[in-house]
């Protein structure tokens, strides 16, 4: 097949895909999204997921459209910041995130208007039933849908965070699968350098203690529980960095590599966190320096640490 006619196919796939994701796996479905408007541009990549969009919602399935629509909305706004060399990397993410949520949870109150219901109501019954089936599946797991809900906000930000690592992580694997030999830069080198700003310690410590100190503060309560799933995340993200960093001092071969990172990412998420955490103070990765050969740096070398 010529150029003229497996571009319009791929396109055709990569949406098809990214739809099916989105409906099944929700978050995966950002990885072809973001591979379709890197390689074939702002025109077809926003003409088209707006129209799928749309068709899904003309044809009864409002709620299929609307997480396409923002996984849409999340990955066009971080190319579009990102494609402005003033600003970095992490910055654009900001941005297409802050932008994304303020309009997910402006369509979601309207919605609730409309109804005459909180928006806390609107996922009550699904959340319960969540719950429900859950609990049948795991009867020694307690769990509440009251807790669920209150931490609403949090998952949504979580949601979308986590849709676009995996969409940045696996750009190139994505284009690799499809057969696509656009040439682009890896974000994934970005990640090992990943560190929250200090400030944000002392608000990790606070939402730990304003969500587990036992007092008769419901707002306080839920706003730290809030703030502690997002900056826990964070902070697995800047352990994950530390973790990455060892690996590639200490030479890991890839088999190892991807068997830890599964590990860890299932079983461990916690000790990767405090990893993270402890991460403000001894700051690992200073000890971990590597030259552009891949080479260590020892630490009486010039370069190294005093």
């Amino acid at each position: 097949m010529n150029e003229m006619t497996v571009r319009p196919l791929k396109v055709l796939l990569l949406g098809a895909v990214s739809f099916i994701l989105c409906s099944f796996t929700l978050v995966f479905g950002a990885i072809p999204l973001h591979a379709w408007r890197v390689v074939y541009g702002r025109r077809s990549f926003f003409i088209g997921t707006f129209s799928m969009s749309i068709a899904a919602i003309a044809f009864g399935a409002y709620s299929l459209g609307a997480v396409f629509a923002s996984f849409s909305l999340l990955v066009g706004l971080f190319n579009e910041f990102d494609e402005n060399k003033e600003r970095s990397f992490w910055v654009s993410g900001l941005w297409a995130l802050l932008i994304t949520l303020f309009t997910v949870f402006s369509g979601l109150k309207i919605w609730a208007l409309q109804k005459g219901v909180t928006v806390f109501k609107l996922f009550e019954e699904p959340i319960e039933t969540f719950v429900t089936q859950f609990q049948s599946m795991n009867p020694k797991t307690p769990i509440q849908a009251e807790e669920l809900l209150s931490q609403l906000p949090s998952g949504l930000v979580l949601l979308f965070v986590v849709a676009l690592t995996f969409a940045l992580l696996l750009e190139k694997k994505i284009l690799t699968v499809f057969q696509i030999s656009e040439k682009i830069k890896s974000r994934a080198n970005a990640f090992l350098d990943f560190r929250l700003p200090d400030a944000f310690i002392w608000l990790f410590l606070f939402s730990l203690l304003a969500a587990f100190l036992k007092v008769e503060a419901p707002l306080l309560k839920q706003v730290g529980v809030n703030v502690l799933n997002v900056l826990a995340f964070a902070y697995f993200l800047q352990g994950m960095a530390v973790i990455s960093q060892f690996f590639n001092y200490q030479n890991f071969s890839p088999f190892w590599r991807v068997f830890s990172y599964f590990f860890l990412v299932l079983q461990l998420f916690v000790f990767v966190c405090g990893i993270g955490v402890v991460d403000f103070w001894v700051d690992f990765r200073s000890k971990m320096k590597l030259d552009k050969n891949g080479n260590k740096i020892k630490n009486n070398e010039k370069g190294g640490l005093s």
